[in-house]
């Protein structure tokens, strides 16, 4: 979509455009109704999931033809004007989603119960907008208007966060040189990886051609801007593989490494249960489906996981070897810890509450991640062409159908 500018913005009030045709319209809404007809207040668990894509404007307007093509907020007075003057789109987001819960046909049905997105500066102000529905420290979660005790949980998306940590872990020492990780006295770097790949593939080794991270290629060691938004090299290269391959090169230097990898691969495991026989086939009891409220991995997520990252950041806080002004290079970047707090409080409410519904028998985290977002904006990007408003309009019906 082309840039926009305020002076090309009428001022006048406009309708909302219909741009489907009727046929597609209708065929889309009829799916839609079938779809949410057995619904019920028992199993109608919704997400809501926002891209790392964002208007920046209330509206869009096609700079040529001056036409209205999307109108994200609608309020009483719909006019260019007032929308601009409202605030920024997240705020405007959630004024219009309180707005519709005073409707009491879609009080139960259409409230989300996740509101899942990216660590991106505009998600971590709709966030910020929440702050007063919770005491702790990070908002993970904001109280509905439809019911006493009802929550809307916020999610990050955790195949990104997986990605942002090996990011910080490939910058230490290495790459941009940004971070410099340590813990318990002992370095986290990227070179051990470099060293582990250069170890193990040694000529000169008792058993030549046999490898321990087999895996491990190239592009997992060089990373472009591309192969950085591959999930599986970051999964594949925080891996309990590469763990034990790095314990036996029997450094003692590596000791923090080693903690780091096995904590953030269990850490992904756990939020990665993707469907009933998972755990059977990867022999991995990580990836078992949460059955019960005292599953121990919920205890491992908020006392383990979470008190393995603040027990890092205190540390890197207190390093008096290092100047305050860089001890924040010290551990992973703070929107990455702070995406972690978040999910991990969010899934581990947001499951128990699940659990203890009699229709429930069992969670999968996998389901809360963002792929189906991803999917949709695949399918859009793979129709290829130059995209417009009315191309996308099309698509998004075609796409649906």
């Amino acid at each position: 979509m082309r840039a926009l500018k305020k002076t090309d913005i009428s001022h006048s009030s406009h309708q909302r455009n219909d741009l489907m045709s009727s046929g597609d319209k209708d065929k889309k809404l009829k799916l839609m109704k079938e779809r949410c007809t057995n619904l019920t207040k028992e199993n109608a668990i919704l997400r809501q999931q926002v891209n790392s894509m964002f208007v920046k404007e209330a509206l869009s307007i096609e700079k040529d033809e001056g036409e209205v093509l999307k109108e994200i907020f609608v309020g009483e007075e719909n006019s260019f004007k007032t929308l601009l003057k409202q605030g920024s789109p997240q705020e405007l987001l959630w004024q219009q989603q309180k707005e519709n819960l005073q409707n009491p046909p879609s009080r139960w049905r259409w409230h989300p119960d996740i509101i899942k997105c990216g660590r991106a500066s505009q998600n971590k102000k709709f966030f910020k907008l929440h702050e007063k529905h919770t005491t702790d420290a990070l908002t993970y979660f904001t109280k509905t208007l439809t019911g006493v005790g009802k929550r809307i949980y916020f999610f990050c998306d955790v195949p990104h966060l997986l990605k942002t940590t090996r990011n910080n872990w490939e910058n230490s020492g290495y790459n941009s040189r940004s971070r410099n990780l340590r813990f318990k006295g002992k370095e986290i770097r990227w070179t051990h990886l470099l060293s582990l790949q250069e170890w193990d593939q040694q000529l000169n080794a008792p058993s030549p051609g046999l490898r321990f991270v087999h895996k491990l290629t190239y592009e997992h060691l060089n990373l472009t801007p591309s192969l950085r938004m591959r999930v599986y090299l970051a999964a594949q290269v925080l891996s309990k593989t590469v763990a034990n391959a790095l314990e036996s090169m029997g450094k003692p230097e590596l000791s923090s490494t080693i903690l780091f990898i096995r904590t953030i691969n269990d850490w992904f495991d756990c939020l990665n249960v993707a469907n009933t026989k998972q755990h059977f086939q990867g022999r991995n009891a990580n990836l078992a489906p949460y059955k019960s409220v005292d599953d121990e991995r919920f205890k491992w997520l908020e006392n383990d996981f979470l008190g393995f990252l603040d027990e890092w950041y205190a540390e890197s806080q207190s390093a008096e070897d290092v100047p305050k002004k860089d001890r924040y290079k010290l551990f992973i970047s703070r929107e990455t810890y702070s995406g972690m707090h978040i999910t991990v409080k969010s899934f581990v409410s947001l499951a128990k509450e699940l659990l203890q519904n009699p229709s429930v028998e069992y969670v999968l985290s996998e389901k809360f991640s963002q792929d189906p977002l991803e999917e949709y904006f695949s399918k859009q990007r793979g129709c290829g062409g130059g995209m417009t408003i009315h191309l996308f309009s099309k698509l998004d019906t075609t796409c649906y159908l």
